[in-house]
Formats: structure tokens, C-alpha cells, sequence
């Protein structure tokens, strides 16, 4: 993905989020004016229609539906959280294989584990998240806990979203958005280390819903799951973005 696409992902991100009220009600949302026509003659068939972002795919395995906020530019609550969350997901995707790839011109892996080594010199990292959640482990690069809290956090929650996105083999979603699960003993264990993490996202973003972001001991369902990893990531987009603008002055 190149810097232009990033900037696109956040115009389109921005004006979801100035929707937030209405759409995480129970009533479907219309794209009007402006916000319709950007969506429908500029990112739709730029990113989704080109199988780019996973709005209609995540439903129904095609690029051009009016499943998601799709063809149609209609949503529910649901479709709405899953277009922020993959809209994030690509823009702390882009920060995280910059800042991979920075460290690694700078020959910053002297000495860590060989698997680390050898993952951060790949043409095309798998996992980043994972990546970074390994070296931030393995090292004191960067300083701030928060970064490898709210990394950890997309790495236990990111696993679940298989649960409901279309599955090619069955030919369908494997769970439906109101189906519920819990969290691990293992993970709730370790989720109180997130608190801190949602208040900086509080502070930072004043639109975020405080009702749908997942907590230890909630029953949590697709349209949960799937809105707070997108907050997560627009945390660690914002938070390698500022580290990235700092290193480079």
C-alpha cells in the first residue's frame, strides 16, 4: 500500500466515524449528498470493487454486492464496524511495515533471536502485528508500554474475526454476528493490561462508544469484536505515525 492509499483509507474512515451515532443503532444508514458520492464514484470502485478493502467480501466472498456498505452505499451496524475495522487494519498495517522495515535498514536487528531476524528480512512480513508484538518483547525499542499493550490486544482479538467472516469452504459465515463468545481464562487474565489502553483512545478520539468496546468478562459478538479492533488500530496507526514523524525530523 503507498502513502496515498493511507490518506484515502482515513478520509473514508473520517467520514464513517462523523456517522457514529446513527450508525451503531438498530436501523440501517443511508449514505446521502456527499458522503454518498464519494463513496460510490470514488472508494467503492477504487477499493472495493477491486477487492483493496473487505467490505462486501467479508460477507459474502464477492467484491461487488450490497452486503457490507457495498453497491448500495446502505449499512447496519455491524457492516459499519466492519468497514472501520478494515479501513484501521490497513492503515496500522501500512505504519507498522514502515516502521519494520526502518528498523530494519538501520541494521537494528544485531543480536536479536535468529526466527525474529530472519521474519523482519522477508520480502513480505505474514504476520507484522505478530512481528512487532516479538520485538517489542525482545527489545526496548520503543519505550511506550501502550504500543505493545494495544498490539497484544489485536493479536488475542484478531484470531476471533475468522469466526465470522465468510468462509469459502462452507460457502458462508461460520458464525453470525449477534453469536457470542468469551474470552479465555488465559486472555481475560491478561486483558486488565488494556484499561490503560482504551483510556488513551478515549482521550484521543471523543466519537468512540464506550458500550462496544470489549471487556474481560463481556459476551462479546461480531459488531463488538470488530469495533474495537478497529479503535485498536487506529491507536497503534496514530502512535507509530507520531513515533515514525518524530525519528524522522
Amino acid at each position: 500500500m503507498e502513502y496515498k492509499d493511507c490518506i484515502e483509507f482515513r478520509k473514508c474512515a473520517s467520514m464513517f466515524e462523523h456517522l457514529h451515532d446513527q450508525s451503531l443503532g438498530s436501523d440501517a444508514v443511508h449514505l446521502k449528498d456527499g458522503d454518498y458520492d464519494y463513496w460510490m464514484k470514488s472508494f467503492y470502485p477504487t477499493y472495493v470493487k477491486t477487492g483493496v478493502v473487505a467490505d462486501t467480501r467479508f460477507y459474502c466472498g464477492k467484491n461487488n454486492s450490497n452486503l457490507g456498505v457495498g453497491n448500495d452505499a446502505v449499512y447496519l451496524n455491524h457492516e459499519y464496524c466492519n468497514i472501520l475495522y478494515q479501513l484501521y487494519k490497513q492503515i496500522a498495517k501500512f505504519y507498522v511495515d514502515k516502521t519494520l522495515h526502518l528498523l530494519l535498514d538501520k541494521n537494528m536487528i544485531d543480536g536479536w533471536p535468529k526466527f525474529l531476524a530472519e521474519d523482519l528480512s522477508a520480502d513480505k512480513i505474514k504476520d507484522p502485528i505478530k512481528v512487532m508484538v516479538t520485538m517489542l518483547n525482545e527489545t526496548d525499542w520503543p519505550s511506550d508500554p501502550l504500543l505493545f499493550k494495544a498490539l497484544r490486544a489485536v493479536l488475542v482479538l484478531k484470531g476471533y474475526v475468522k469466526q465470522y467472516k465468510y468462509n469459502d469452504t462452507i460457502q458462508r459465515m461460520p458464525m453470525g454476528m449477534q453469536e457470542t463468545f468469551t474470552l479465555s481464562h488465559e486472555e481475560k487474565i491478561n486483558w486488565d493490561d488494556i484499561e490503560p489502553v482504551y483510556q488513551f483512545i478515549r482521550n484521543m478520539d471523543s466519537m468512540t462508544n464506550e458500550a462496544f468496546l470489549i471487556r474481560k468478562d463481556d459476551s462479546i459478538n461480531g459488531l463488538k469484536l470488530l469495533y474495537t479492533l478497529s479503535k485498536l488500530y487506529k491507536f497503534i496507526a496514530a502512535l507509530l505515525a507520531a513515533q515514525l514523524s518524530g525519528g524522522e525530523k
